[in-house]
């Protein structure tokens, strides 16, 4: 069986820093994508979004250290993830909602990371909020990272961690238990195109 995933190399394989390389990307085109060069194309690719404000990208990068430990043996990871500002242009809006349209196609899940800065942004993307309305996209997993009331409208599936990760004294305890959620539904979703085949 061929395991793969979508975990960045080292810094030092890479010649530069793993969150500079990130910001480099994000200051170009508002947009970044991991890969992994190891997958055949006959590797079933299973696509996980996230999308976080770039206020959260501290938190966002705790927690992506846990998930790309995630392995789905048979599957490809594919990350990709979509940052948002508030208070855009509409144009740089507009770029981002293009550039993530096409992610979201693809995705079996998107990690929303919920903070107030997320939210306020997101609802400024009005065409990114219609595609996370859509019943037939994928279905959306809400982080808590910081503290906030807000009723999520897009998903079928409870926020996790009950508390946000930032009231953990223990913030790795909270990483632990997303990677675990996001890896019972990568197992499910292996299992559900297993059975379509």
């Amino acid at each position: 069986m061929d395991v793969t995933s979508s975990s960045a190399p080292e810094p030092e394989e890479r010649g530069k820093g793993w969150k500079q390389e990130i910001n480099e990307l994000e200051a170009l085109q508002q947009f970044a994508v991991e890969s992994n060069e190891h997958t055949t194309e006959d590797t079933p690719t299973l696509t996980i979004v996230s999308i976080y404000h770039k206020t959260d990208r501290e938190l966002w990068f705790e927690i992506s250290r846990h998930l790309d430990l995630l392995r789905v043996p048979g599957h490809h990871l594919d990350f990709r993830i979509v940052p948002l500002t508030t208070n855009a242009e509409p144009e740089r809006r507009q770029i981002t909602s293009l550039l993530a349209k096409t992610d979201l196609q693809r995705a079996r899940l998107v990690l929303l990371i919920v903070s107030v800065d997320a939210i306020t942004a997101l609802l400024q993307h009005s065409e990114l909020c219609a595609m996370l309305c859509n019943e037939e996209g994928p279905t959306i997993l809400p982080i808590n990272v910081r503290p906030l009331f807000w009723q999520c409208p897009y998903t079928q599936l409870d926020p996790i961690p009950k508390e946000a990760v930032t009231l953990y004294a223990n913030r790795d305890v909270a990483c632990t238990t997303i990677a675990k959620s996001v890896h019972w539904f990568l197992m499910d979703a292996k299992e559900e195109s297993n059975d379509a085949e």
